[in-house]
């Protein structure tokens, strides 16, 4: 292995520029300041994960009594009581784990929403359409309130400033 080779005299070495983030080519990225909306978006996305996540833990609570309803409840006539059980029980721990799964994506996707970023605008608006379906199938009136806070949050990010906040974004 050779060592590294010396620039020659006539050629000193001048270190390179230092990396602002953006080339020569490119213009800096405009700075917008971040308006109240986008901050109440993340705020609302943040307490509805906090929410969900309590609303799943609660049901932990009532895990054997909403197993008894159903199975005592009997929808499907051909299934007897002991292969209902642990269908009904699978079923809701798989609910929970798709719960917290989704609150923790709401929470990291609105995090990055407030930093501008347009993808996480969009990701919070897919979000949203999958929990008011979701919510709408339980046909309650507390999924119905509930289903209330994707909305508000999803809306609030496309609103006009926010609109203008996210497109200064592309640039960061």
């Amino acid at each position: 292995m050779t060592p590294p080779q010396e620039p020659h005299p006539s050629h000193p070495y001048s270190p390179a520029p230092p990396f602002t983030g953006s080339g020569p080519w490119e213009a800096p990225a405009p700075q917008v300041r971040r308006p109240s909306e986008v901050t109440a978006a993340f705020w609302v996305w943040v307490s509805g994960s906090a929410l969900f996540t309590l609303l799943a833990a609660s049901t932990l609570t009532a895990f054997d009594e909403i197993v008894d309803t159903v199975a005592t409840a009997r929808p499907y006539p051909g299934v007897s009581e002991a292969e209902l059980v642990p269908l009904v029980t699978t079923a809701l721990i798989a609910a929970l784990v798709l719960i917290v799964v989704f609150a923790g994506l709401a929470a990291l996707f609105a995090y990055h929403a407030r930093l501008g970023k347009p993808w996480a605008r969009v990701a919070l608006t897919v979000l949203a359409c999958i929990a008011l379906g979701c919510l709408l199938l339980a046909a309650t009136l507390p999924a119905l309130v509930i289903a209330l806070i994707p909305l508000v949050g999803a809306g609030a990010l496309h609103t006009t400033k926010a609109k203008a906040y996210f497109a200064a974004g592309r640039y960061r």
